[in-house]
């Protein structure tokens, strides 16, 4: 199999995209560069999945009852994720590289139990809590990437940090939906998704993998520890369930939740395909861009769809930030990426 063009990576993007096991992306190949016109429909159209599928996740989550339907809701991502793969990259004859199944096994691991608790955080908080809470994760990797490299920041970096930080502090204590559980579960979240980045680029390094190379020796691992962290989420829910006298320990499944699912999951496609393309042929900036106005455009509909999401002031007030500060910051990050590539 001909090596794949370079990756890039997505800058903090709070959607769909994050299910996948880190935030590297796949380009197919060298085609002809598209239309602008073309550009504005594709970004319209990857704005309207990644708006459909946080909200499916958030009502599947809701009609499907219990905390383990985020995990099995995981496995699902998991399982057309790596369909995806196989499928839009022709890789039915693929020899995968050689990788310690440890290295494969432990990120994964990370990286499931982040996405496990994404979904955590969705289901047990509001649309715009759990976006806020994804933010989070840039000053998190700004700090790892000091710990473990010594990489520093200018004066201005990391007053945004610092800003992006006080965001999500404020919204945090503004959100009446916010409970104890819902912010561990976003830090822990957090935590998973910062640690597994690293760890994905410790691997692809080491054994001189593409991002493609990765998504698929990976792509079982994660579906196993999919598995593995929703039996162990029923085992639990059971365990609540005896203790607090509760009969409602399984996964609610009916017509209603099959169709969500069958929705859900046609809308993780569409993201999957759309950011792919998306990445592809637009700038860092651009994409930039696009994030954050997915982020925003989320947010509204979730107010919108869910009457419990409706924001207080002091909500919305960290939203504006973040979301501006993340703009700042991916604005200078591509800045300086061109101007050391030009030098």
């Amino acid at each position: 199999m001909q090596r794949k063009d370079e990756e890039q990576v997505g800058l903090c993007e709070g959607d769909v995209e994050s299910q996948s096991v880190g935030k590297t992306v796949i380009t197919k190949g060298a085609e002809a560069e598209p239309s602008s016109h073309t550009v504005l429909l594709v970004a319209g159209f990857s704005t309207v999945a990644t708006m459909s599928i946080t909200i499916l996740n958030k009502a599947c989550l809701a009609a499907m009852g219990v905390p383990s339907a985020a995990g099995a809701l995981t496995l699902l991502h998991a399982s057309i994720g790596f369909a995806f793969v196989r499928v839009w990259f022709g890789m039915a004859d693929y020899v995968p590289p050689s990788v310690p199944w440890k290295n494969l096994f432990v990120t994964t691991a990370v990286g499931t139990l982040g996405i496990v608790a994404s979904n955590v955080t969705l289901k047990l908080g509001t649309v715009a809590f759990h976006q806020l809470a994804r933010l989070a994760n840039l000053p998190l990797a700004a700090a790892l990437d000091y710990l473990l490299k010594g990489k520093t920041k200018d004066c201005v970096d990391l007053v945004l940090i610092l800003l992006l930080a006080f965001a999500v502090v404020l919204g945090t204590t503004g959100d009446v939906m916010v409970t104890p559980m819902g912010v561990v579960s976003a830090l822990v979240h957090s935590t998973c998704h910062v640690g597994c980045a690293a760890m994905i680029k410790s691997v692809i390094q080491e054994f001189e993998l593409t991002s493609t190379d990765f998504m698929y020796v990976s792509g079982p691992y994660m579906i196993l520890n999919a598995f593995l962290l929703t039996f162990l989420l029923t085992l639990m829910s059971e365990g609540f369930s005896r203790l607090s006298a509760d009969s409602s320990a399984s996964i609610t499944i009916d017509s209603y939740v099959i169709g969500l699912l069958v929705a859900n999951l046609a809308s993780a496609i569409a993201v999957q395909y759309l950011s792919t393309w998306m990445q592809s042929k637009v700038s860092g900036t651009m994409y930039a861009v696009l994030a954050n106005v997915k982020t925003v455009c989320t947010v509204a509909l979730g107010t919108v769809m869910f009457q419990q999401d409706q924001m207080s002031p002091q909500m919305f007030i960290a939203l504006v930030l973040a979301v501006g500060v993340v703009f700042s910051l991916s604005y200078r990050e591509e800045r300086q990426r061109t101007g050391s590539n030009k030098n």
